[in-house]
């Protein structure tokens, strides 16, 4: 546990958190955070926070998105380059198939 700026102890939790962004409400689920009781503060831990989920799902064009997925799909994009294969709503890209080979082996050990 952490301590809040008000001084009470923060509660580590995994969960739902909203931003605005441009005046667009954004939820980013499977969020780790810190919760003050308090206060009702939320704060991140450096290694987790939310600007490039919500500056994603903003761009899409969502109204949320999932923490964890935007993690993978980052993990993914810095191990195998930009142009992985993605496949959404049934649909993939083009992609070399050394490449989605090792994706498929990749996921198989996750």
């Amino acid at each position: 546990m952490s301590k809040c700026i008000c001084g009470s102890t923060e509660e580590y939790k995994i969960g739902t958190v909203s931003r605005i962004i441009k005046g667009r409400k954004i939820l980013i689920h499977n969020m780790p955070h810190y919760y003050c009781n308090k206060c009702e503060e939320i704060s991140f831990n450096l290694n987790h926070e939310p600007t490039g989920a919500v500056v994603e799902a903003y761009r899409k064009g969502w109204n949320e998105a999932d923490y964890l997925d935007y993690i993978e799909d980052k993990l993914l994009a810095e191990k195998y380059g930009e142009d992985v294969i993605k496949v959404e709503n049934g649909e993939s890209e083009p992609y070399e198939f050394e490449r989605a080979e090792d994706l498929f082996k990749l996921i198989k050990l996750m």
